[in-house]
């Protein structure tokens, strides 16, 4: 006896009360399989916009870098070769802000997972190591401005984007890792 020819004897054994129970565990069955396919179909779709959002947010960045002429601004930083801030000429400050700025808004877009690291490394690579050697060190910009200001926060993105730590992890696909901040006033995230 195949199952097409059991099931009306199966149901003819069954209480009423039984037939009820089956009806809605059979519909609850249905229903469940329904919604895991409309959450996939949902996932797919977050996907595909989610590509679509930092395909977008890629495209603002190098529009952003055309704006502020960003690779004029990095010759100068790269022509400071250590220089102290106390020697940095009106022209070269300026620039410095441009660049700085820029990379600090980069770092927040690869923390708030805007935009795929690795991308915005492919492409500022050598930048933020310029950075790093000619504005991080002792007696150079950022501590100056620092002890200037008595802020000790300014640029902290922007100096976590340049440790070669940040660098290593985001290489490495590992960019979830970063701690972006020590700072006390901001809530831990959950890790990733």
């Amino acid at each position: 006896m195949d199952l097409w020819h059991a099931l009306p004897h199966f149901w003819e054994e069954l209480s009423n009360a039984d037939r009820i129970n089956f009806a809605i565990a059979l519909c609850t069955s249905i229903a469940a399989v329904a919604a895991a396919y409309s959450a996939l179909l949902a996932r797919r779709s977050i996907s595909g916009t989610l590509e679509k959002f930092r395909a977008q947010a890629f495209l603002g960045v190098l529009t952003y870098e055309r704006e502020v002429n960003f690779s004029a601004h990095m010759n100068v930083i790269r022509s400071l070769q250590g220089k102290p801030a106390k020697d940095l000429t009106e022209d070269e400050r300026r620039s410095i802000i441009v660049v700085v700025n820029f990379l600090n808004h980069i770092a927040h877009l690869i923390r708030h997972c805007y935009v795929v690291p690795k991308q915005m490394f492919l492409l500022y690579a050598p930048s933020i190591a310029a950075c790093r050697d000619n504005l991080l060190n002792d007696a150079q910009w950022l501590k100056e401005l620092r002890k200037q200001t008595g802020e000790p926060r300014y640029y902290l993105h922007f100096a976590k984007l340049c440790q070669r730590e940040t660098e290593d992890l985001i290489w490495k696909n590992k960019a979830t890792q970063i701690v972006w901040t020590t700072d006390p006033y901001e809530p831990e995230l959950p890790p990733v």
